[in-house]
């Protein structure tokens, strides 16, 4: 099921009828875009696993009775977070370097544990906020880093599409030159 950020912020975890916690945030590898976790505490130091965690009816459910874990005894994760390399509020940009706006949410699959789009808010007008929305599929985001979120340029994402469209039907491959069967013998001999 695919659900924004912003929806999913403050829903309660239960293990069976006990609560154990609100979502503060989700925690996104930034090298995959895969969810690695849901932030318990305002200050990410606790959250749950992915894998723990089954979001259903409004709600998220445990799989174990404590499944609670301390940012700190996961060195991955706890690099994320000193980082900071959560995606709201970071600005985006192509990879010429032309910005595109202001990441305001993300879309997630919390099926898969996956990050689907990215909703950019884009300035139109100088100094004016008369900005509108736009979403970003996963598939065009090129890095997160701990400045800013890079995209391909819209002319890379349609090369990177004829070429594969090519590369999957043999287009556009220089073929040799059939040589002859049997050498360079001519037939009159």
């Amino acid at each position: 099921m695919k659900f924004y950020k912003s929806d999913l912020l403050y829903k309660a975890i239960f293990y069976e009828d006990t609560l154990i916690g609100f979502v503060r945030d989700i925690i996104i590898d930034p090298n995959n875009g895969k969810i690695l976790g849901y932030a318990i505490k305002p200050d990410c130091s606790r959250y749950i696993a992915y894998e723990d965690c089954l979001f259903l009816i409004n709600r998220f459910f445990c799989k174990e009775r404590d499944p609670v874990i301390d940012t700190e005894d996961v060195i991955y994760v706890n690099e994320i977070i000193k980082e900071k390399r959560g995606l709201i509020n970071k600005p985006v940009v192509t990879r010429s370097g032309k910005k595109i706006g202001t990441l305001t949410d993300f879309q997630v699959d919390t099926s898969y544990g996956v990050l689907e789009q990215i909703v950019v808010h884009q300035y139109k007008f100088l100094w004016f906020n008369l900005g509108y929305k736009r979403l970003i599929d996963h598939r065009k985001i090129y890095s997160i880093s701990e400045d800013e979120v890079t995209i391909m340029n819209e002319k890379e994402k349609v090369k990177t599409k004829v070429k594969s469209i090519k590369k999957k039907f043999g287009l556009g491959i220089k073929q040799k030159e059939a040589e002859p069967v049997y050498g360079s013998a001519s037939l009159d001999s």
